[in-house]
């Protein structure tokens, strides 16, 4: 089966050396658009996107966010921290500008260069991803295949953006 790379991003090497990368991937063949994780030596199939355009959506956010001047990560360490709440999961926000002291005494809007967003069904049976304030998608454009897809993304994307380090 042949796949055509719609983004594809680096993670750092694991505790063994070995290479480690996400990518979002379309594969005509099997008409799916795939967000996969190469760890342990082995590609796995973390979420599946409606279609090819809402994976190249999904590409070109994570893509904004990693060329952000800096972002917010909000939400606790698990995929289903909040999940009883207005704001579950886990969202980063990517900015074109560092936030200045006097923007947030002013109650000023910064806006937002790209938004990506984890979170979990209300009834906690699926987990799907957003791209909040998309032009084109209101609702997930994203299905993950089990919550500990979902945990692995978010791993994956905190390490993209360095919201931590590895040991």
């Amino acid at each position: 089966m042949s796949a055509t790379p719609l983004g594809f991003w680096k993670l750092p090497a694991d505790a063994q050396g070995r290479a480690r990368h996400l990518a979002i991937v379309s594969a005509p063949e099997a008409a799916q658009t795939l967000l996969l994780l190469n760890d342990d030596g082995g590609w796995r199939r973390l979420a599946v996107f409606q279609d090819e355009l809402a994976g190249r959506a999904a590409a070109r956010t994570v893509d904004a966010l990693l060329q952000s001047v800096t972002y917010l990560r909000m939400g606790g360490t698990d995929v289903l921290d909040g999940a009883d709440t207005a704001r579950p999961g886990v969202e980063w926000v990517g900015y074109e500008k560092d936030f200045e002291e006097d923007d947030l005494a002013q109650g000023r809007e910064v806006d937002a260069r790209a938004r990506l967003w984890i979170l979990p069904a209300v009834d906690g049976a699926s987990v799907g991803l957003k791209l909040p304030g998309h032009a084109r998608y209101d609702d997930a454009v994203a299905e993950f295949a089990d919550v500990d897809a979902a945990r692995a993304a978010v791993a994956a994307v905190d390490e993209l953006v360095g919201a931590v380090r590895r040991r």
